[in-house]
């Protein structure tokens, strides 16, 4: 485990002169809003970041959730005064990148591939304790056609989303989520899903089921920051969820979206 912020903020360093040959460590002082002398003490290690400046640092550098976590746990491993502290921060900040590390995103194109919703579910299936890798029962546990099962089952493991073990069971290779993004594969993965939450609300139990929603007037500055919370709880409910028996394949949704029209550019309040 890195045990002091030198490497991260080095590798931010050497990222923008990559970019910019002319950026200079003044210049990224300047950026992180700290005295050139301050910023060339913490990358010598002579001085460290207090907790405070370890959160506007963050901000300047626009960290995620997850690295800016990272960061104000090293800074507090650096600060801690006893070996007691330092081991618990370091369990505690090893806990934290397990849970996020469990938790990959799958990229667009390979998603593109697996699109149909029944691809991620037999991903999950295969931990749920009498799993069968025969397509006959996959094909009756997800409600879908003996030819999707078996397709779906060929393509994951040609794409190495699934393992075949020496004795003919199947391995997960590594837990998945899908972001957002501008691409009409994951906008119709999105649109069977919102059909099968429909589904839901009229064939599953209340106790087998959640689904909520909050109506809220925010700031769309904070957008980002909000999908990048969201995010992080993925990350967090993934980890949960990864503990216990597990006997079904749940699909877990957040969705966060204008219920206003926007104003016409131009129009200003009166």
């Amino acid at each position: 485990m890195e045990t002091d912020v030198t490497h991260l903020l080095m590798r931010e360093l050497n990222t923008r002169k990559s970019q910019n040959k002319r950026y200079s460590q003044r210049a990224f002082a300047r950026d992180l809003e700290l005295s050139p002398g301050f910023l060339s003490q913490i990358l010598k290690k002579e001085k460290n970041l207090s907790v405070e400046n370890a959160l506007e640092v963050a901000k300047k550098l626009s960290l995620t959730p997850y690295d800016s976590q990272v960061l104000v746990s090293l800074v507090r491993y650096q600060a801690a005064q006893s070996e007691t502290e330092r081991n618990f921060i370091r369990q505690e900040l090893l806990r934290f990148q397990e849970r996020h590390q469990k938790f990959e995103q799958i990229h667009a194109d390979q998603f593109a591939a697996i699109s149909q919703w029944y691809h991620l579910a037999i991903l999950e299936l295969i931990d749920v304790v009498d799993f069968s890798p025969e397509p006959p029962w996959i094909a009756a546990r997800l409600g879908i056609s003996l030819v999707e099962a078996s397709e779906a089952l060929d393509r994951l493991i040609r794409l190495e989303m699934i393992r075949v073990q020496a004795d003919g069971t199947l391995e997960k290779t590594k837990n998945n989520g899908i972001q957002d993004t501008p691409s009409e594969a994951i906008r119709k993965f999105h649109h069977e899903h919102l059909k099968k939450a429909t589904e839901a609300l009229e064939k599953t139990p209340h106790a087998q089921r959640s689904i909520t929603g909050l109506t809220v007037a925010i700031d769309p500055d904070k957008m980002p920051q909000a999908c990048d919370m969201i995010q992080d709880f993925h990350a967090q409910l993934s980890a949960f969820f990864d503990e216990g028996t597990k006997k079904r394949v749940y699909q877990f949704a957040v969705q966060l979206f204008p219920l206003d029209l926007p104003r016409p550019t131009g129009e200003s309040r009166s």
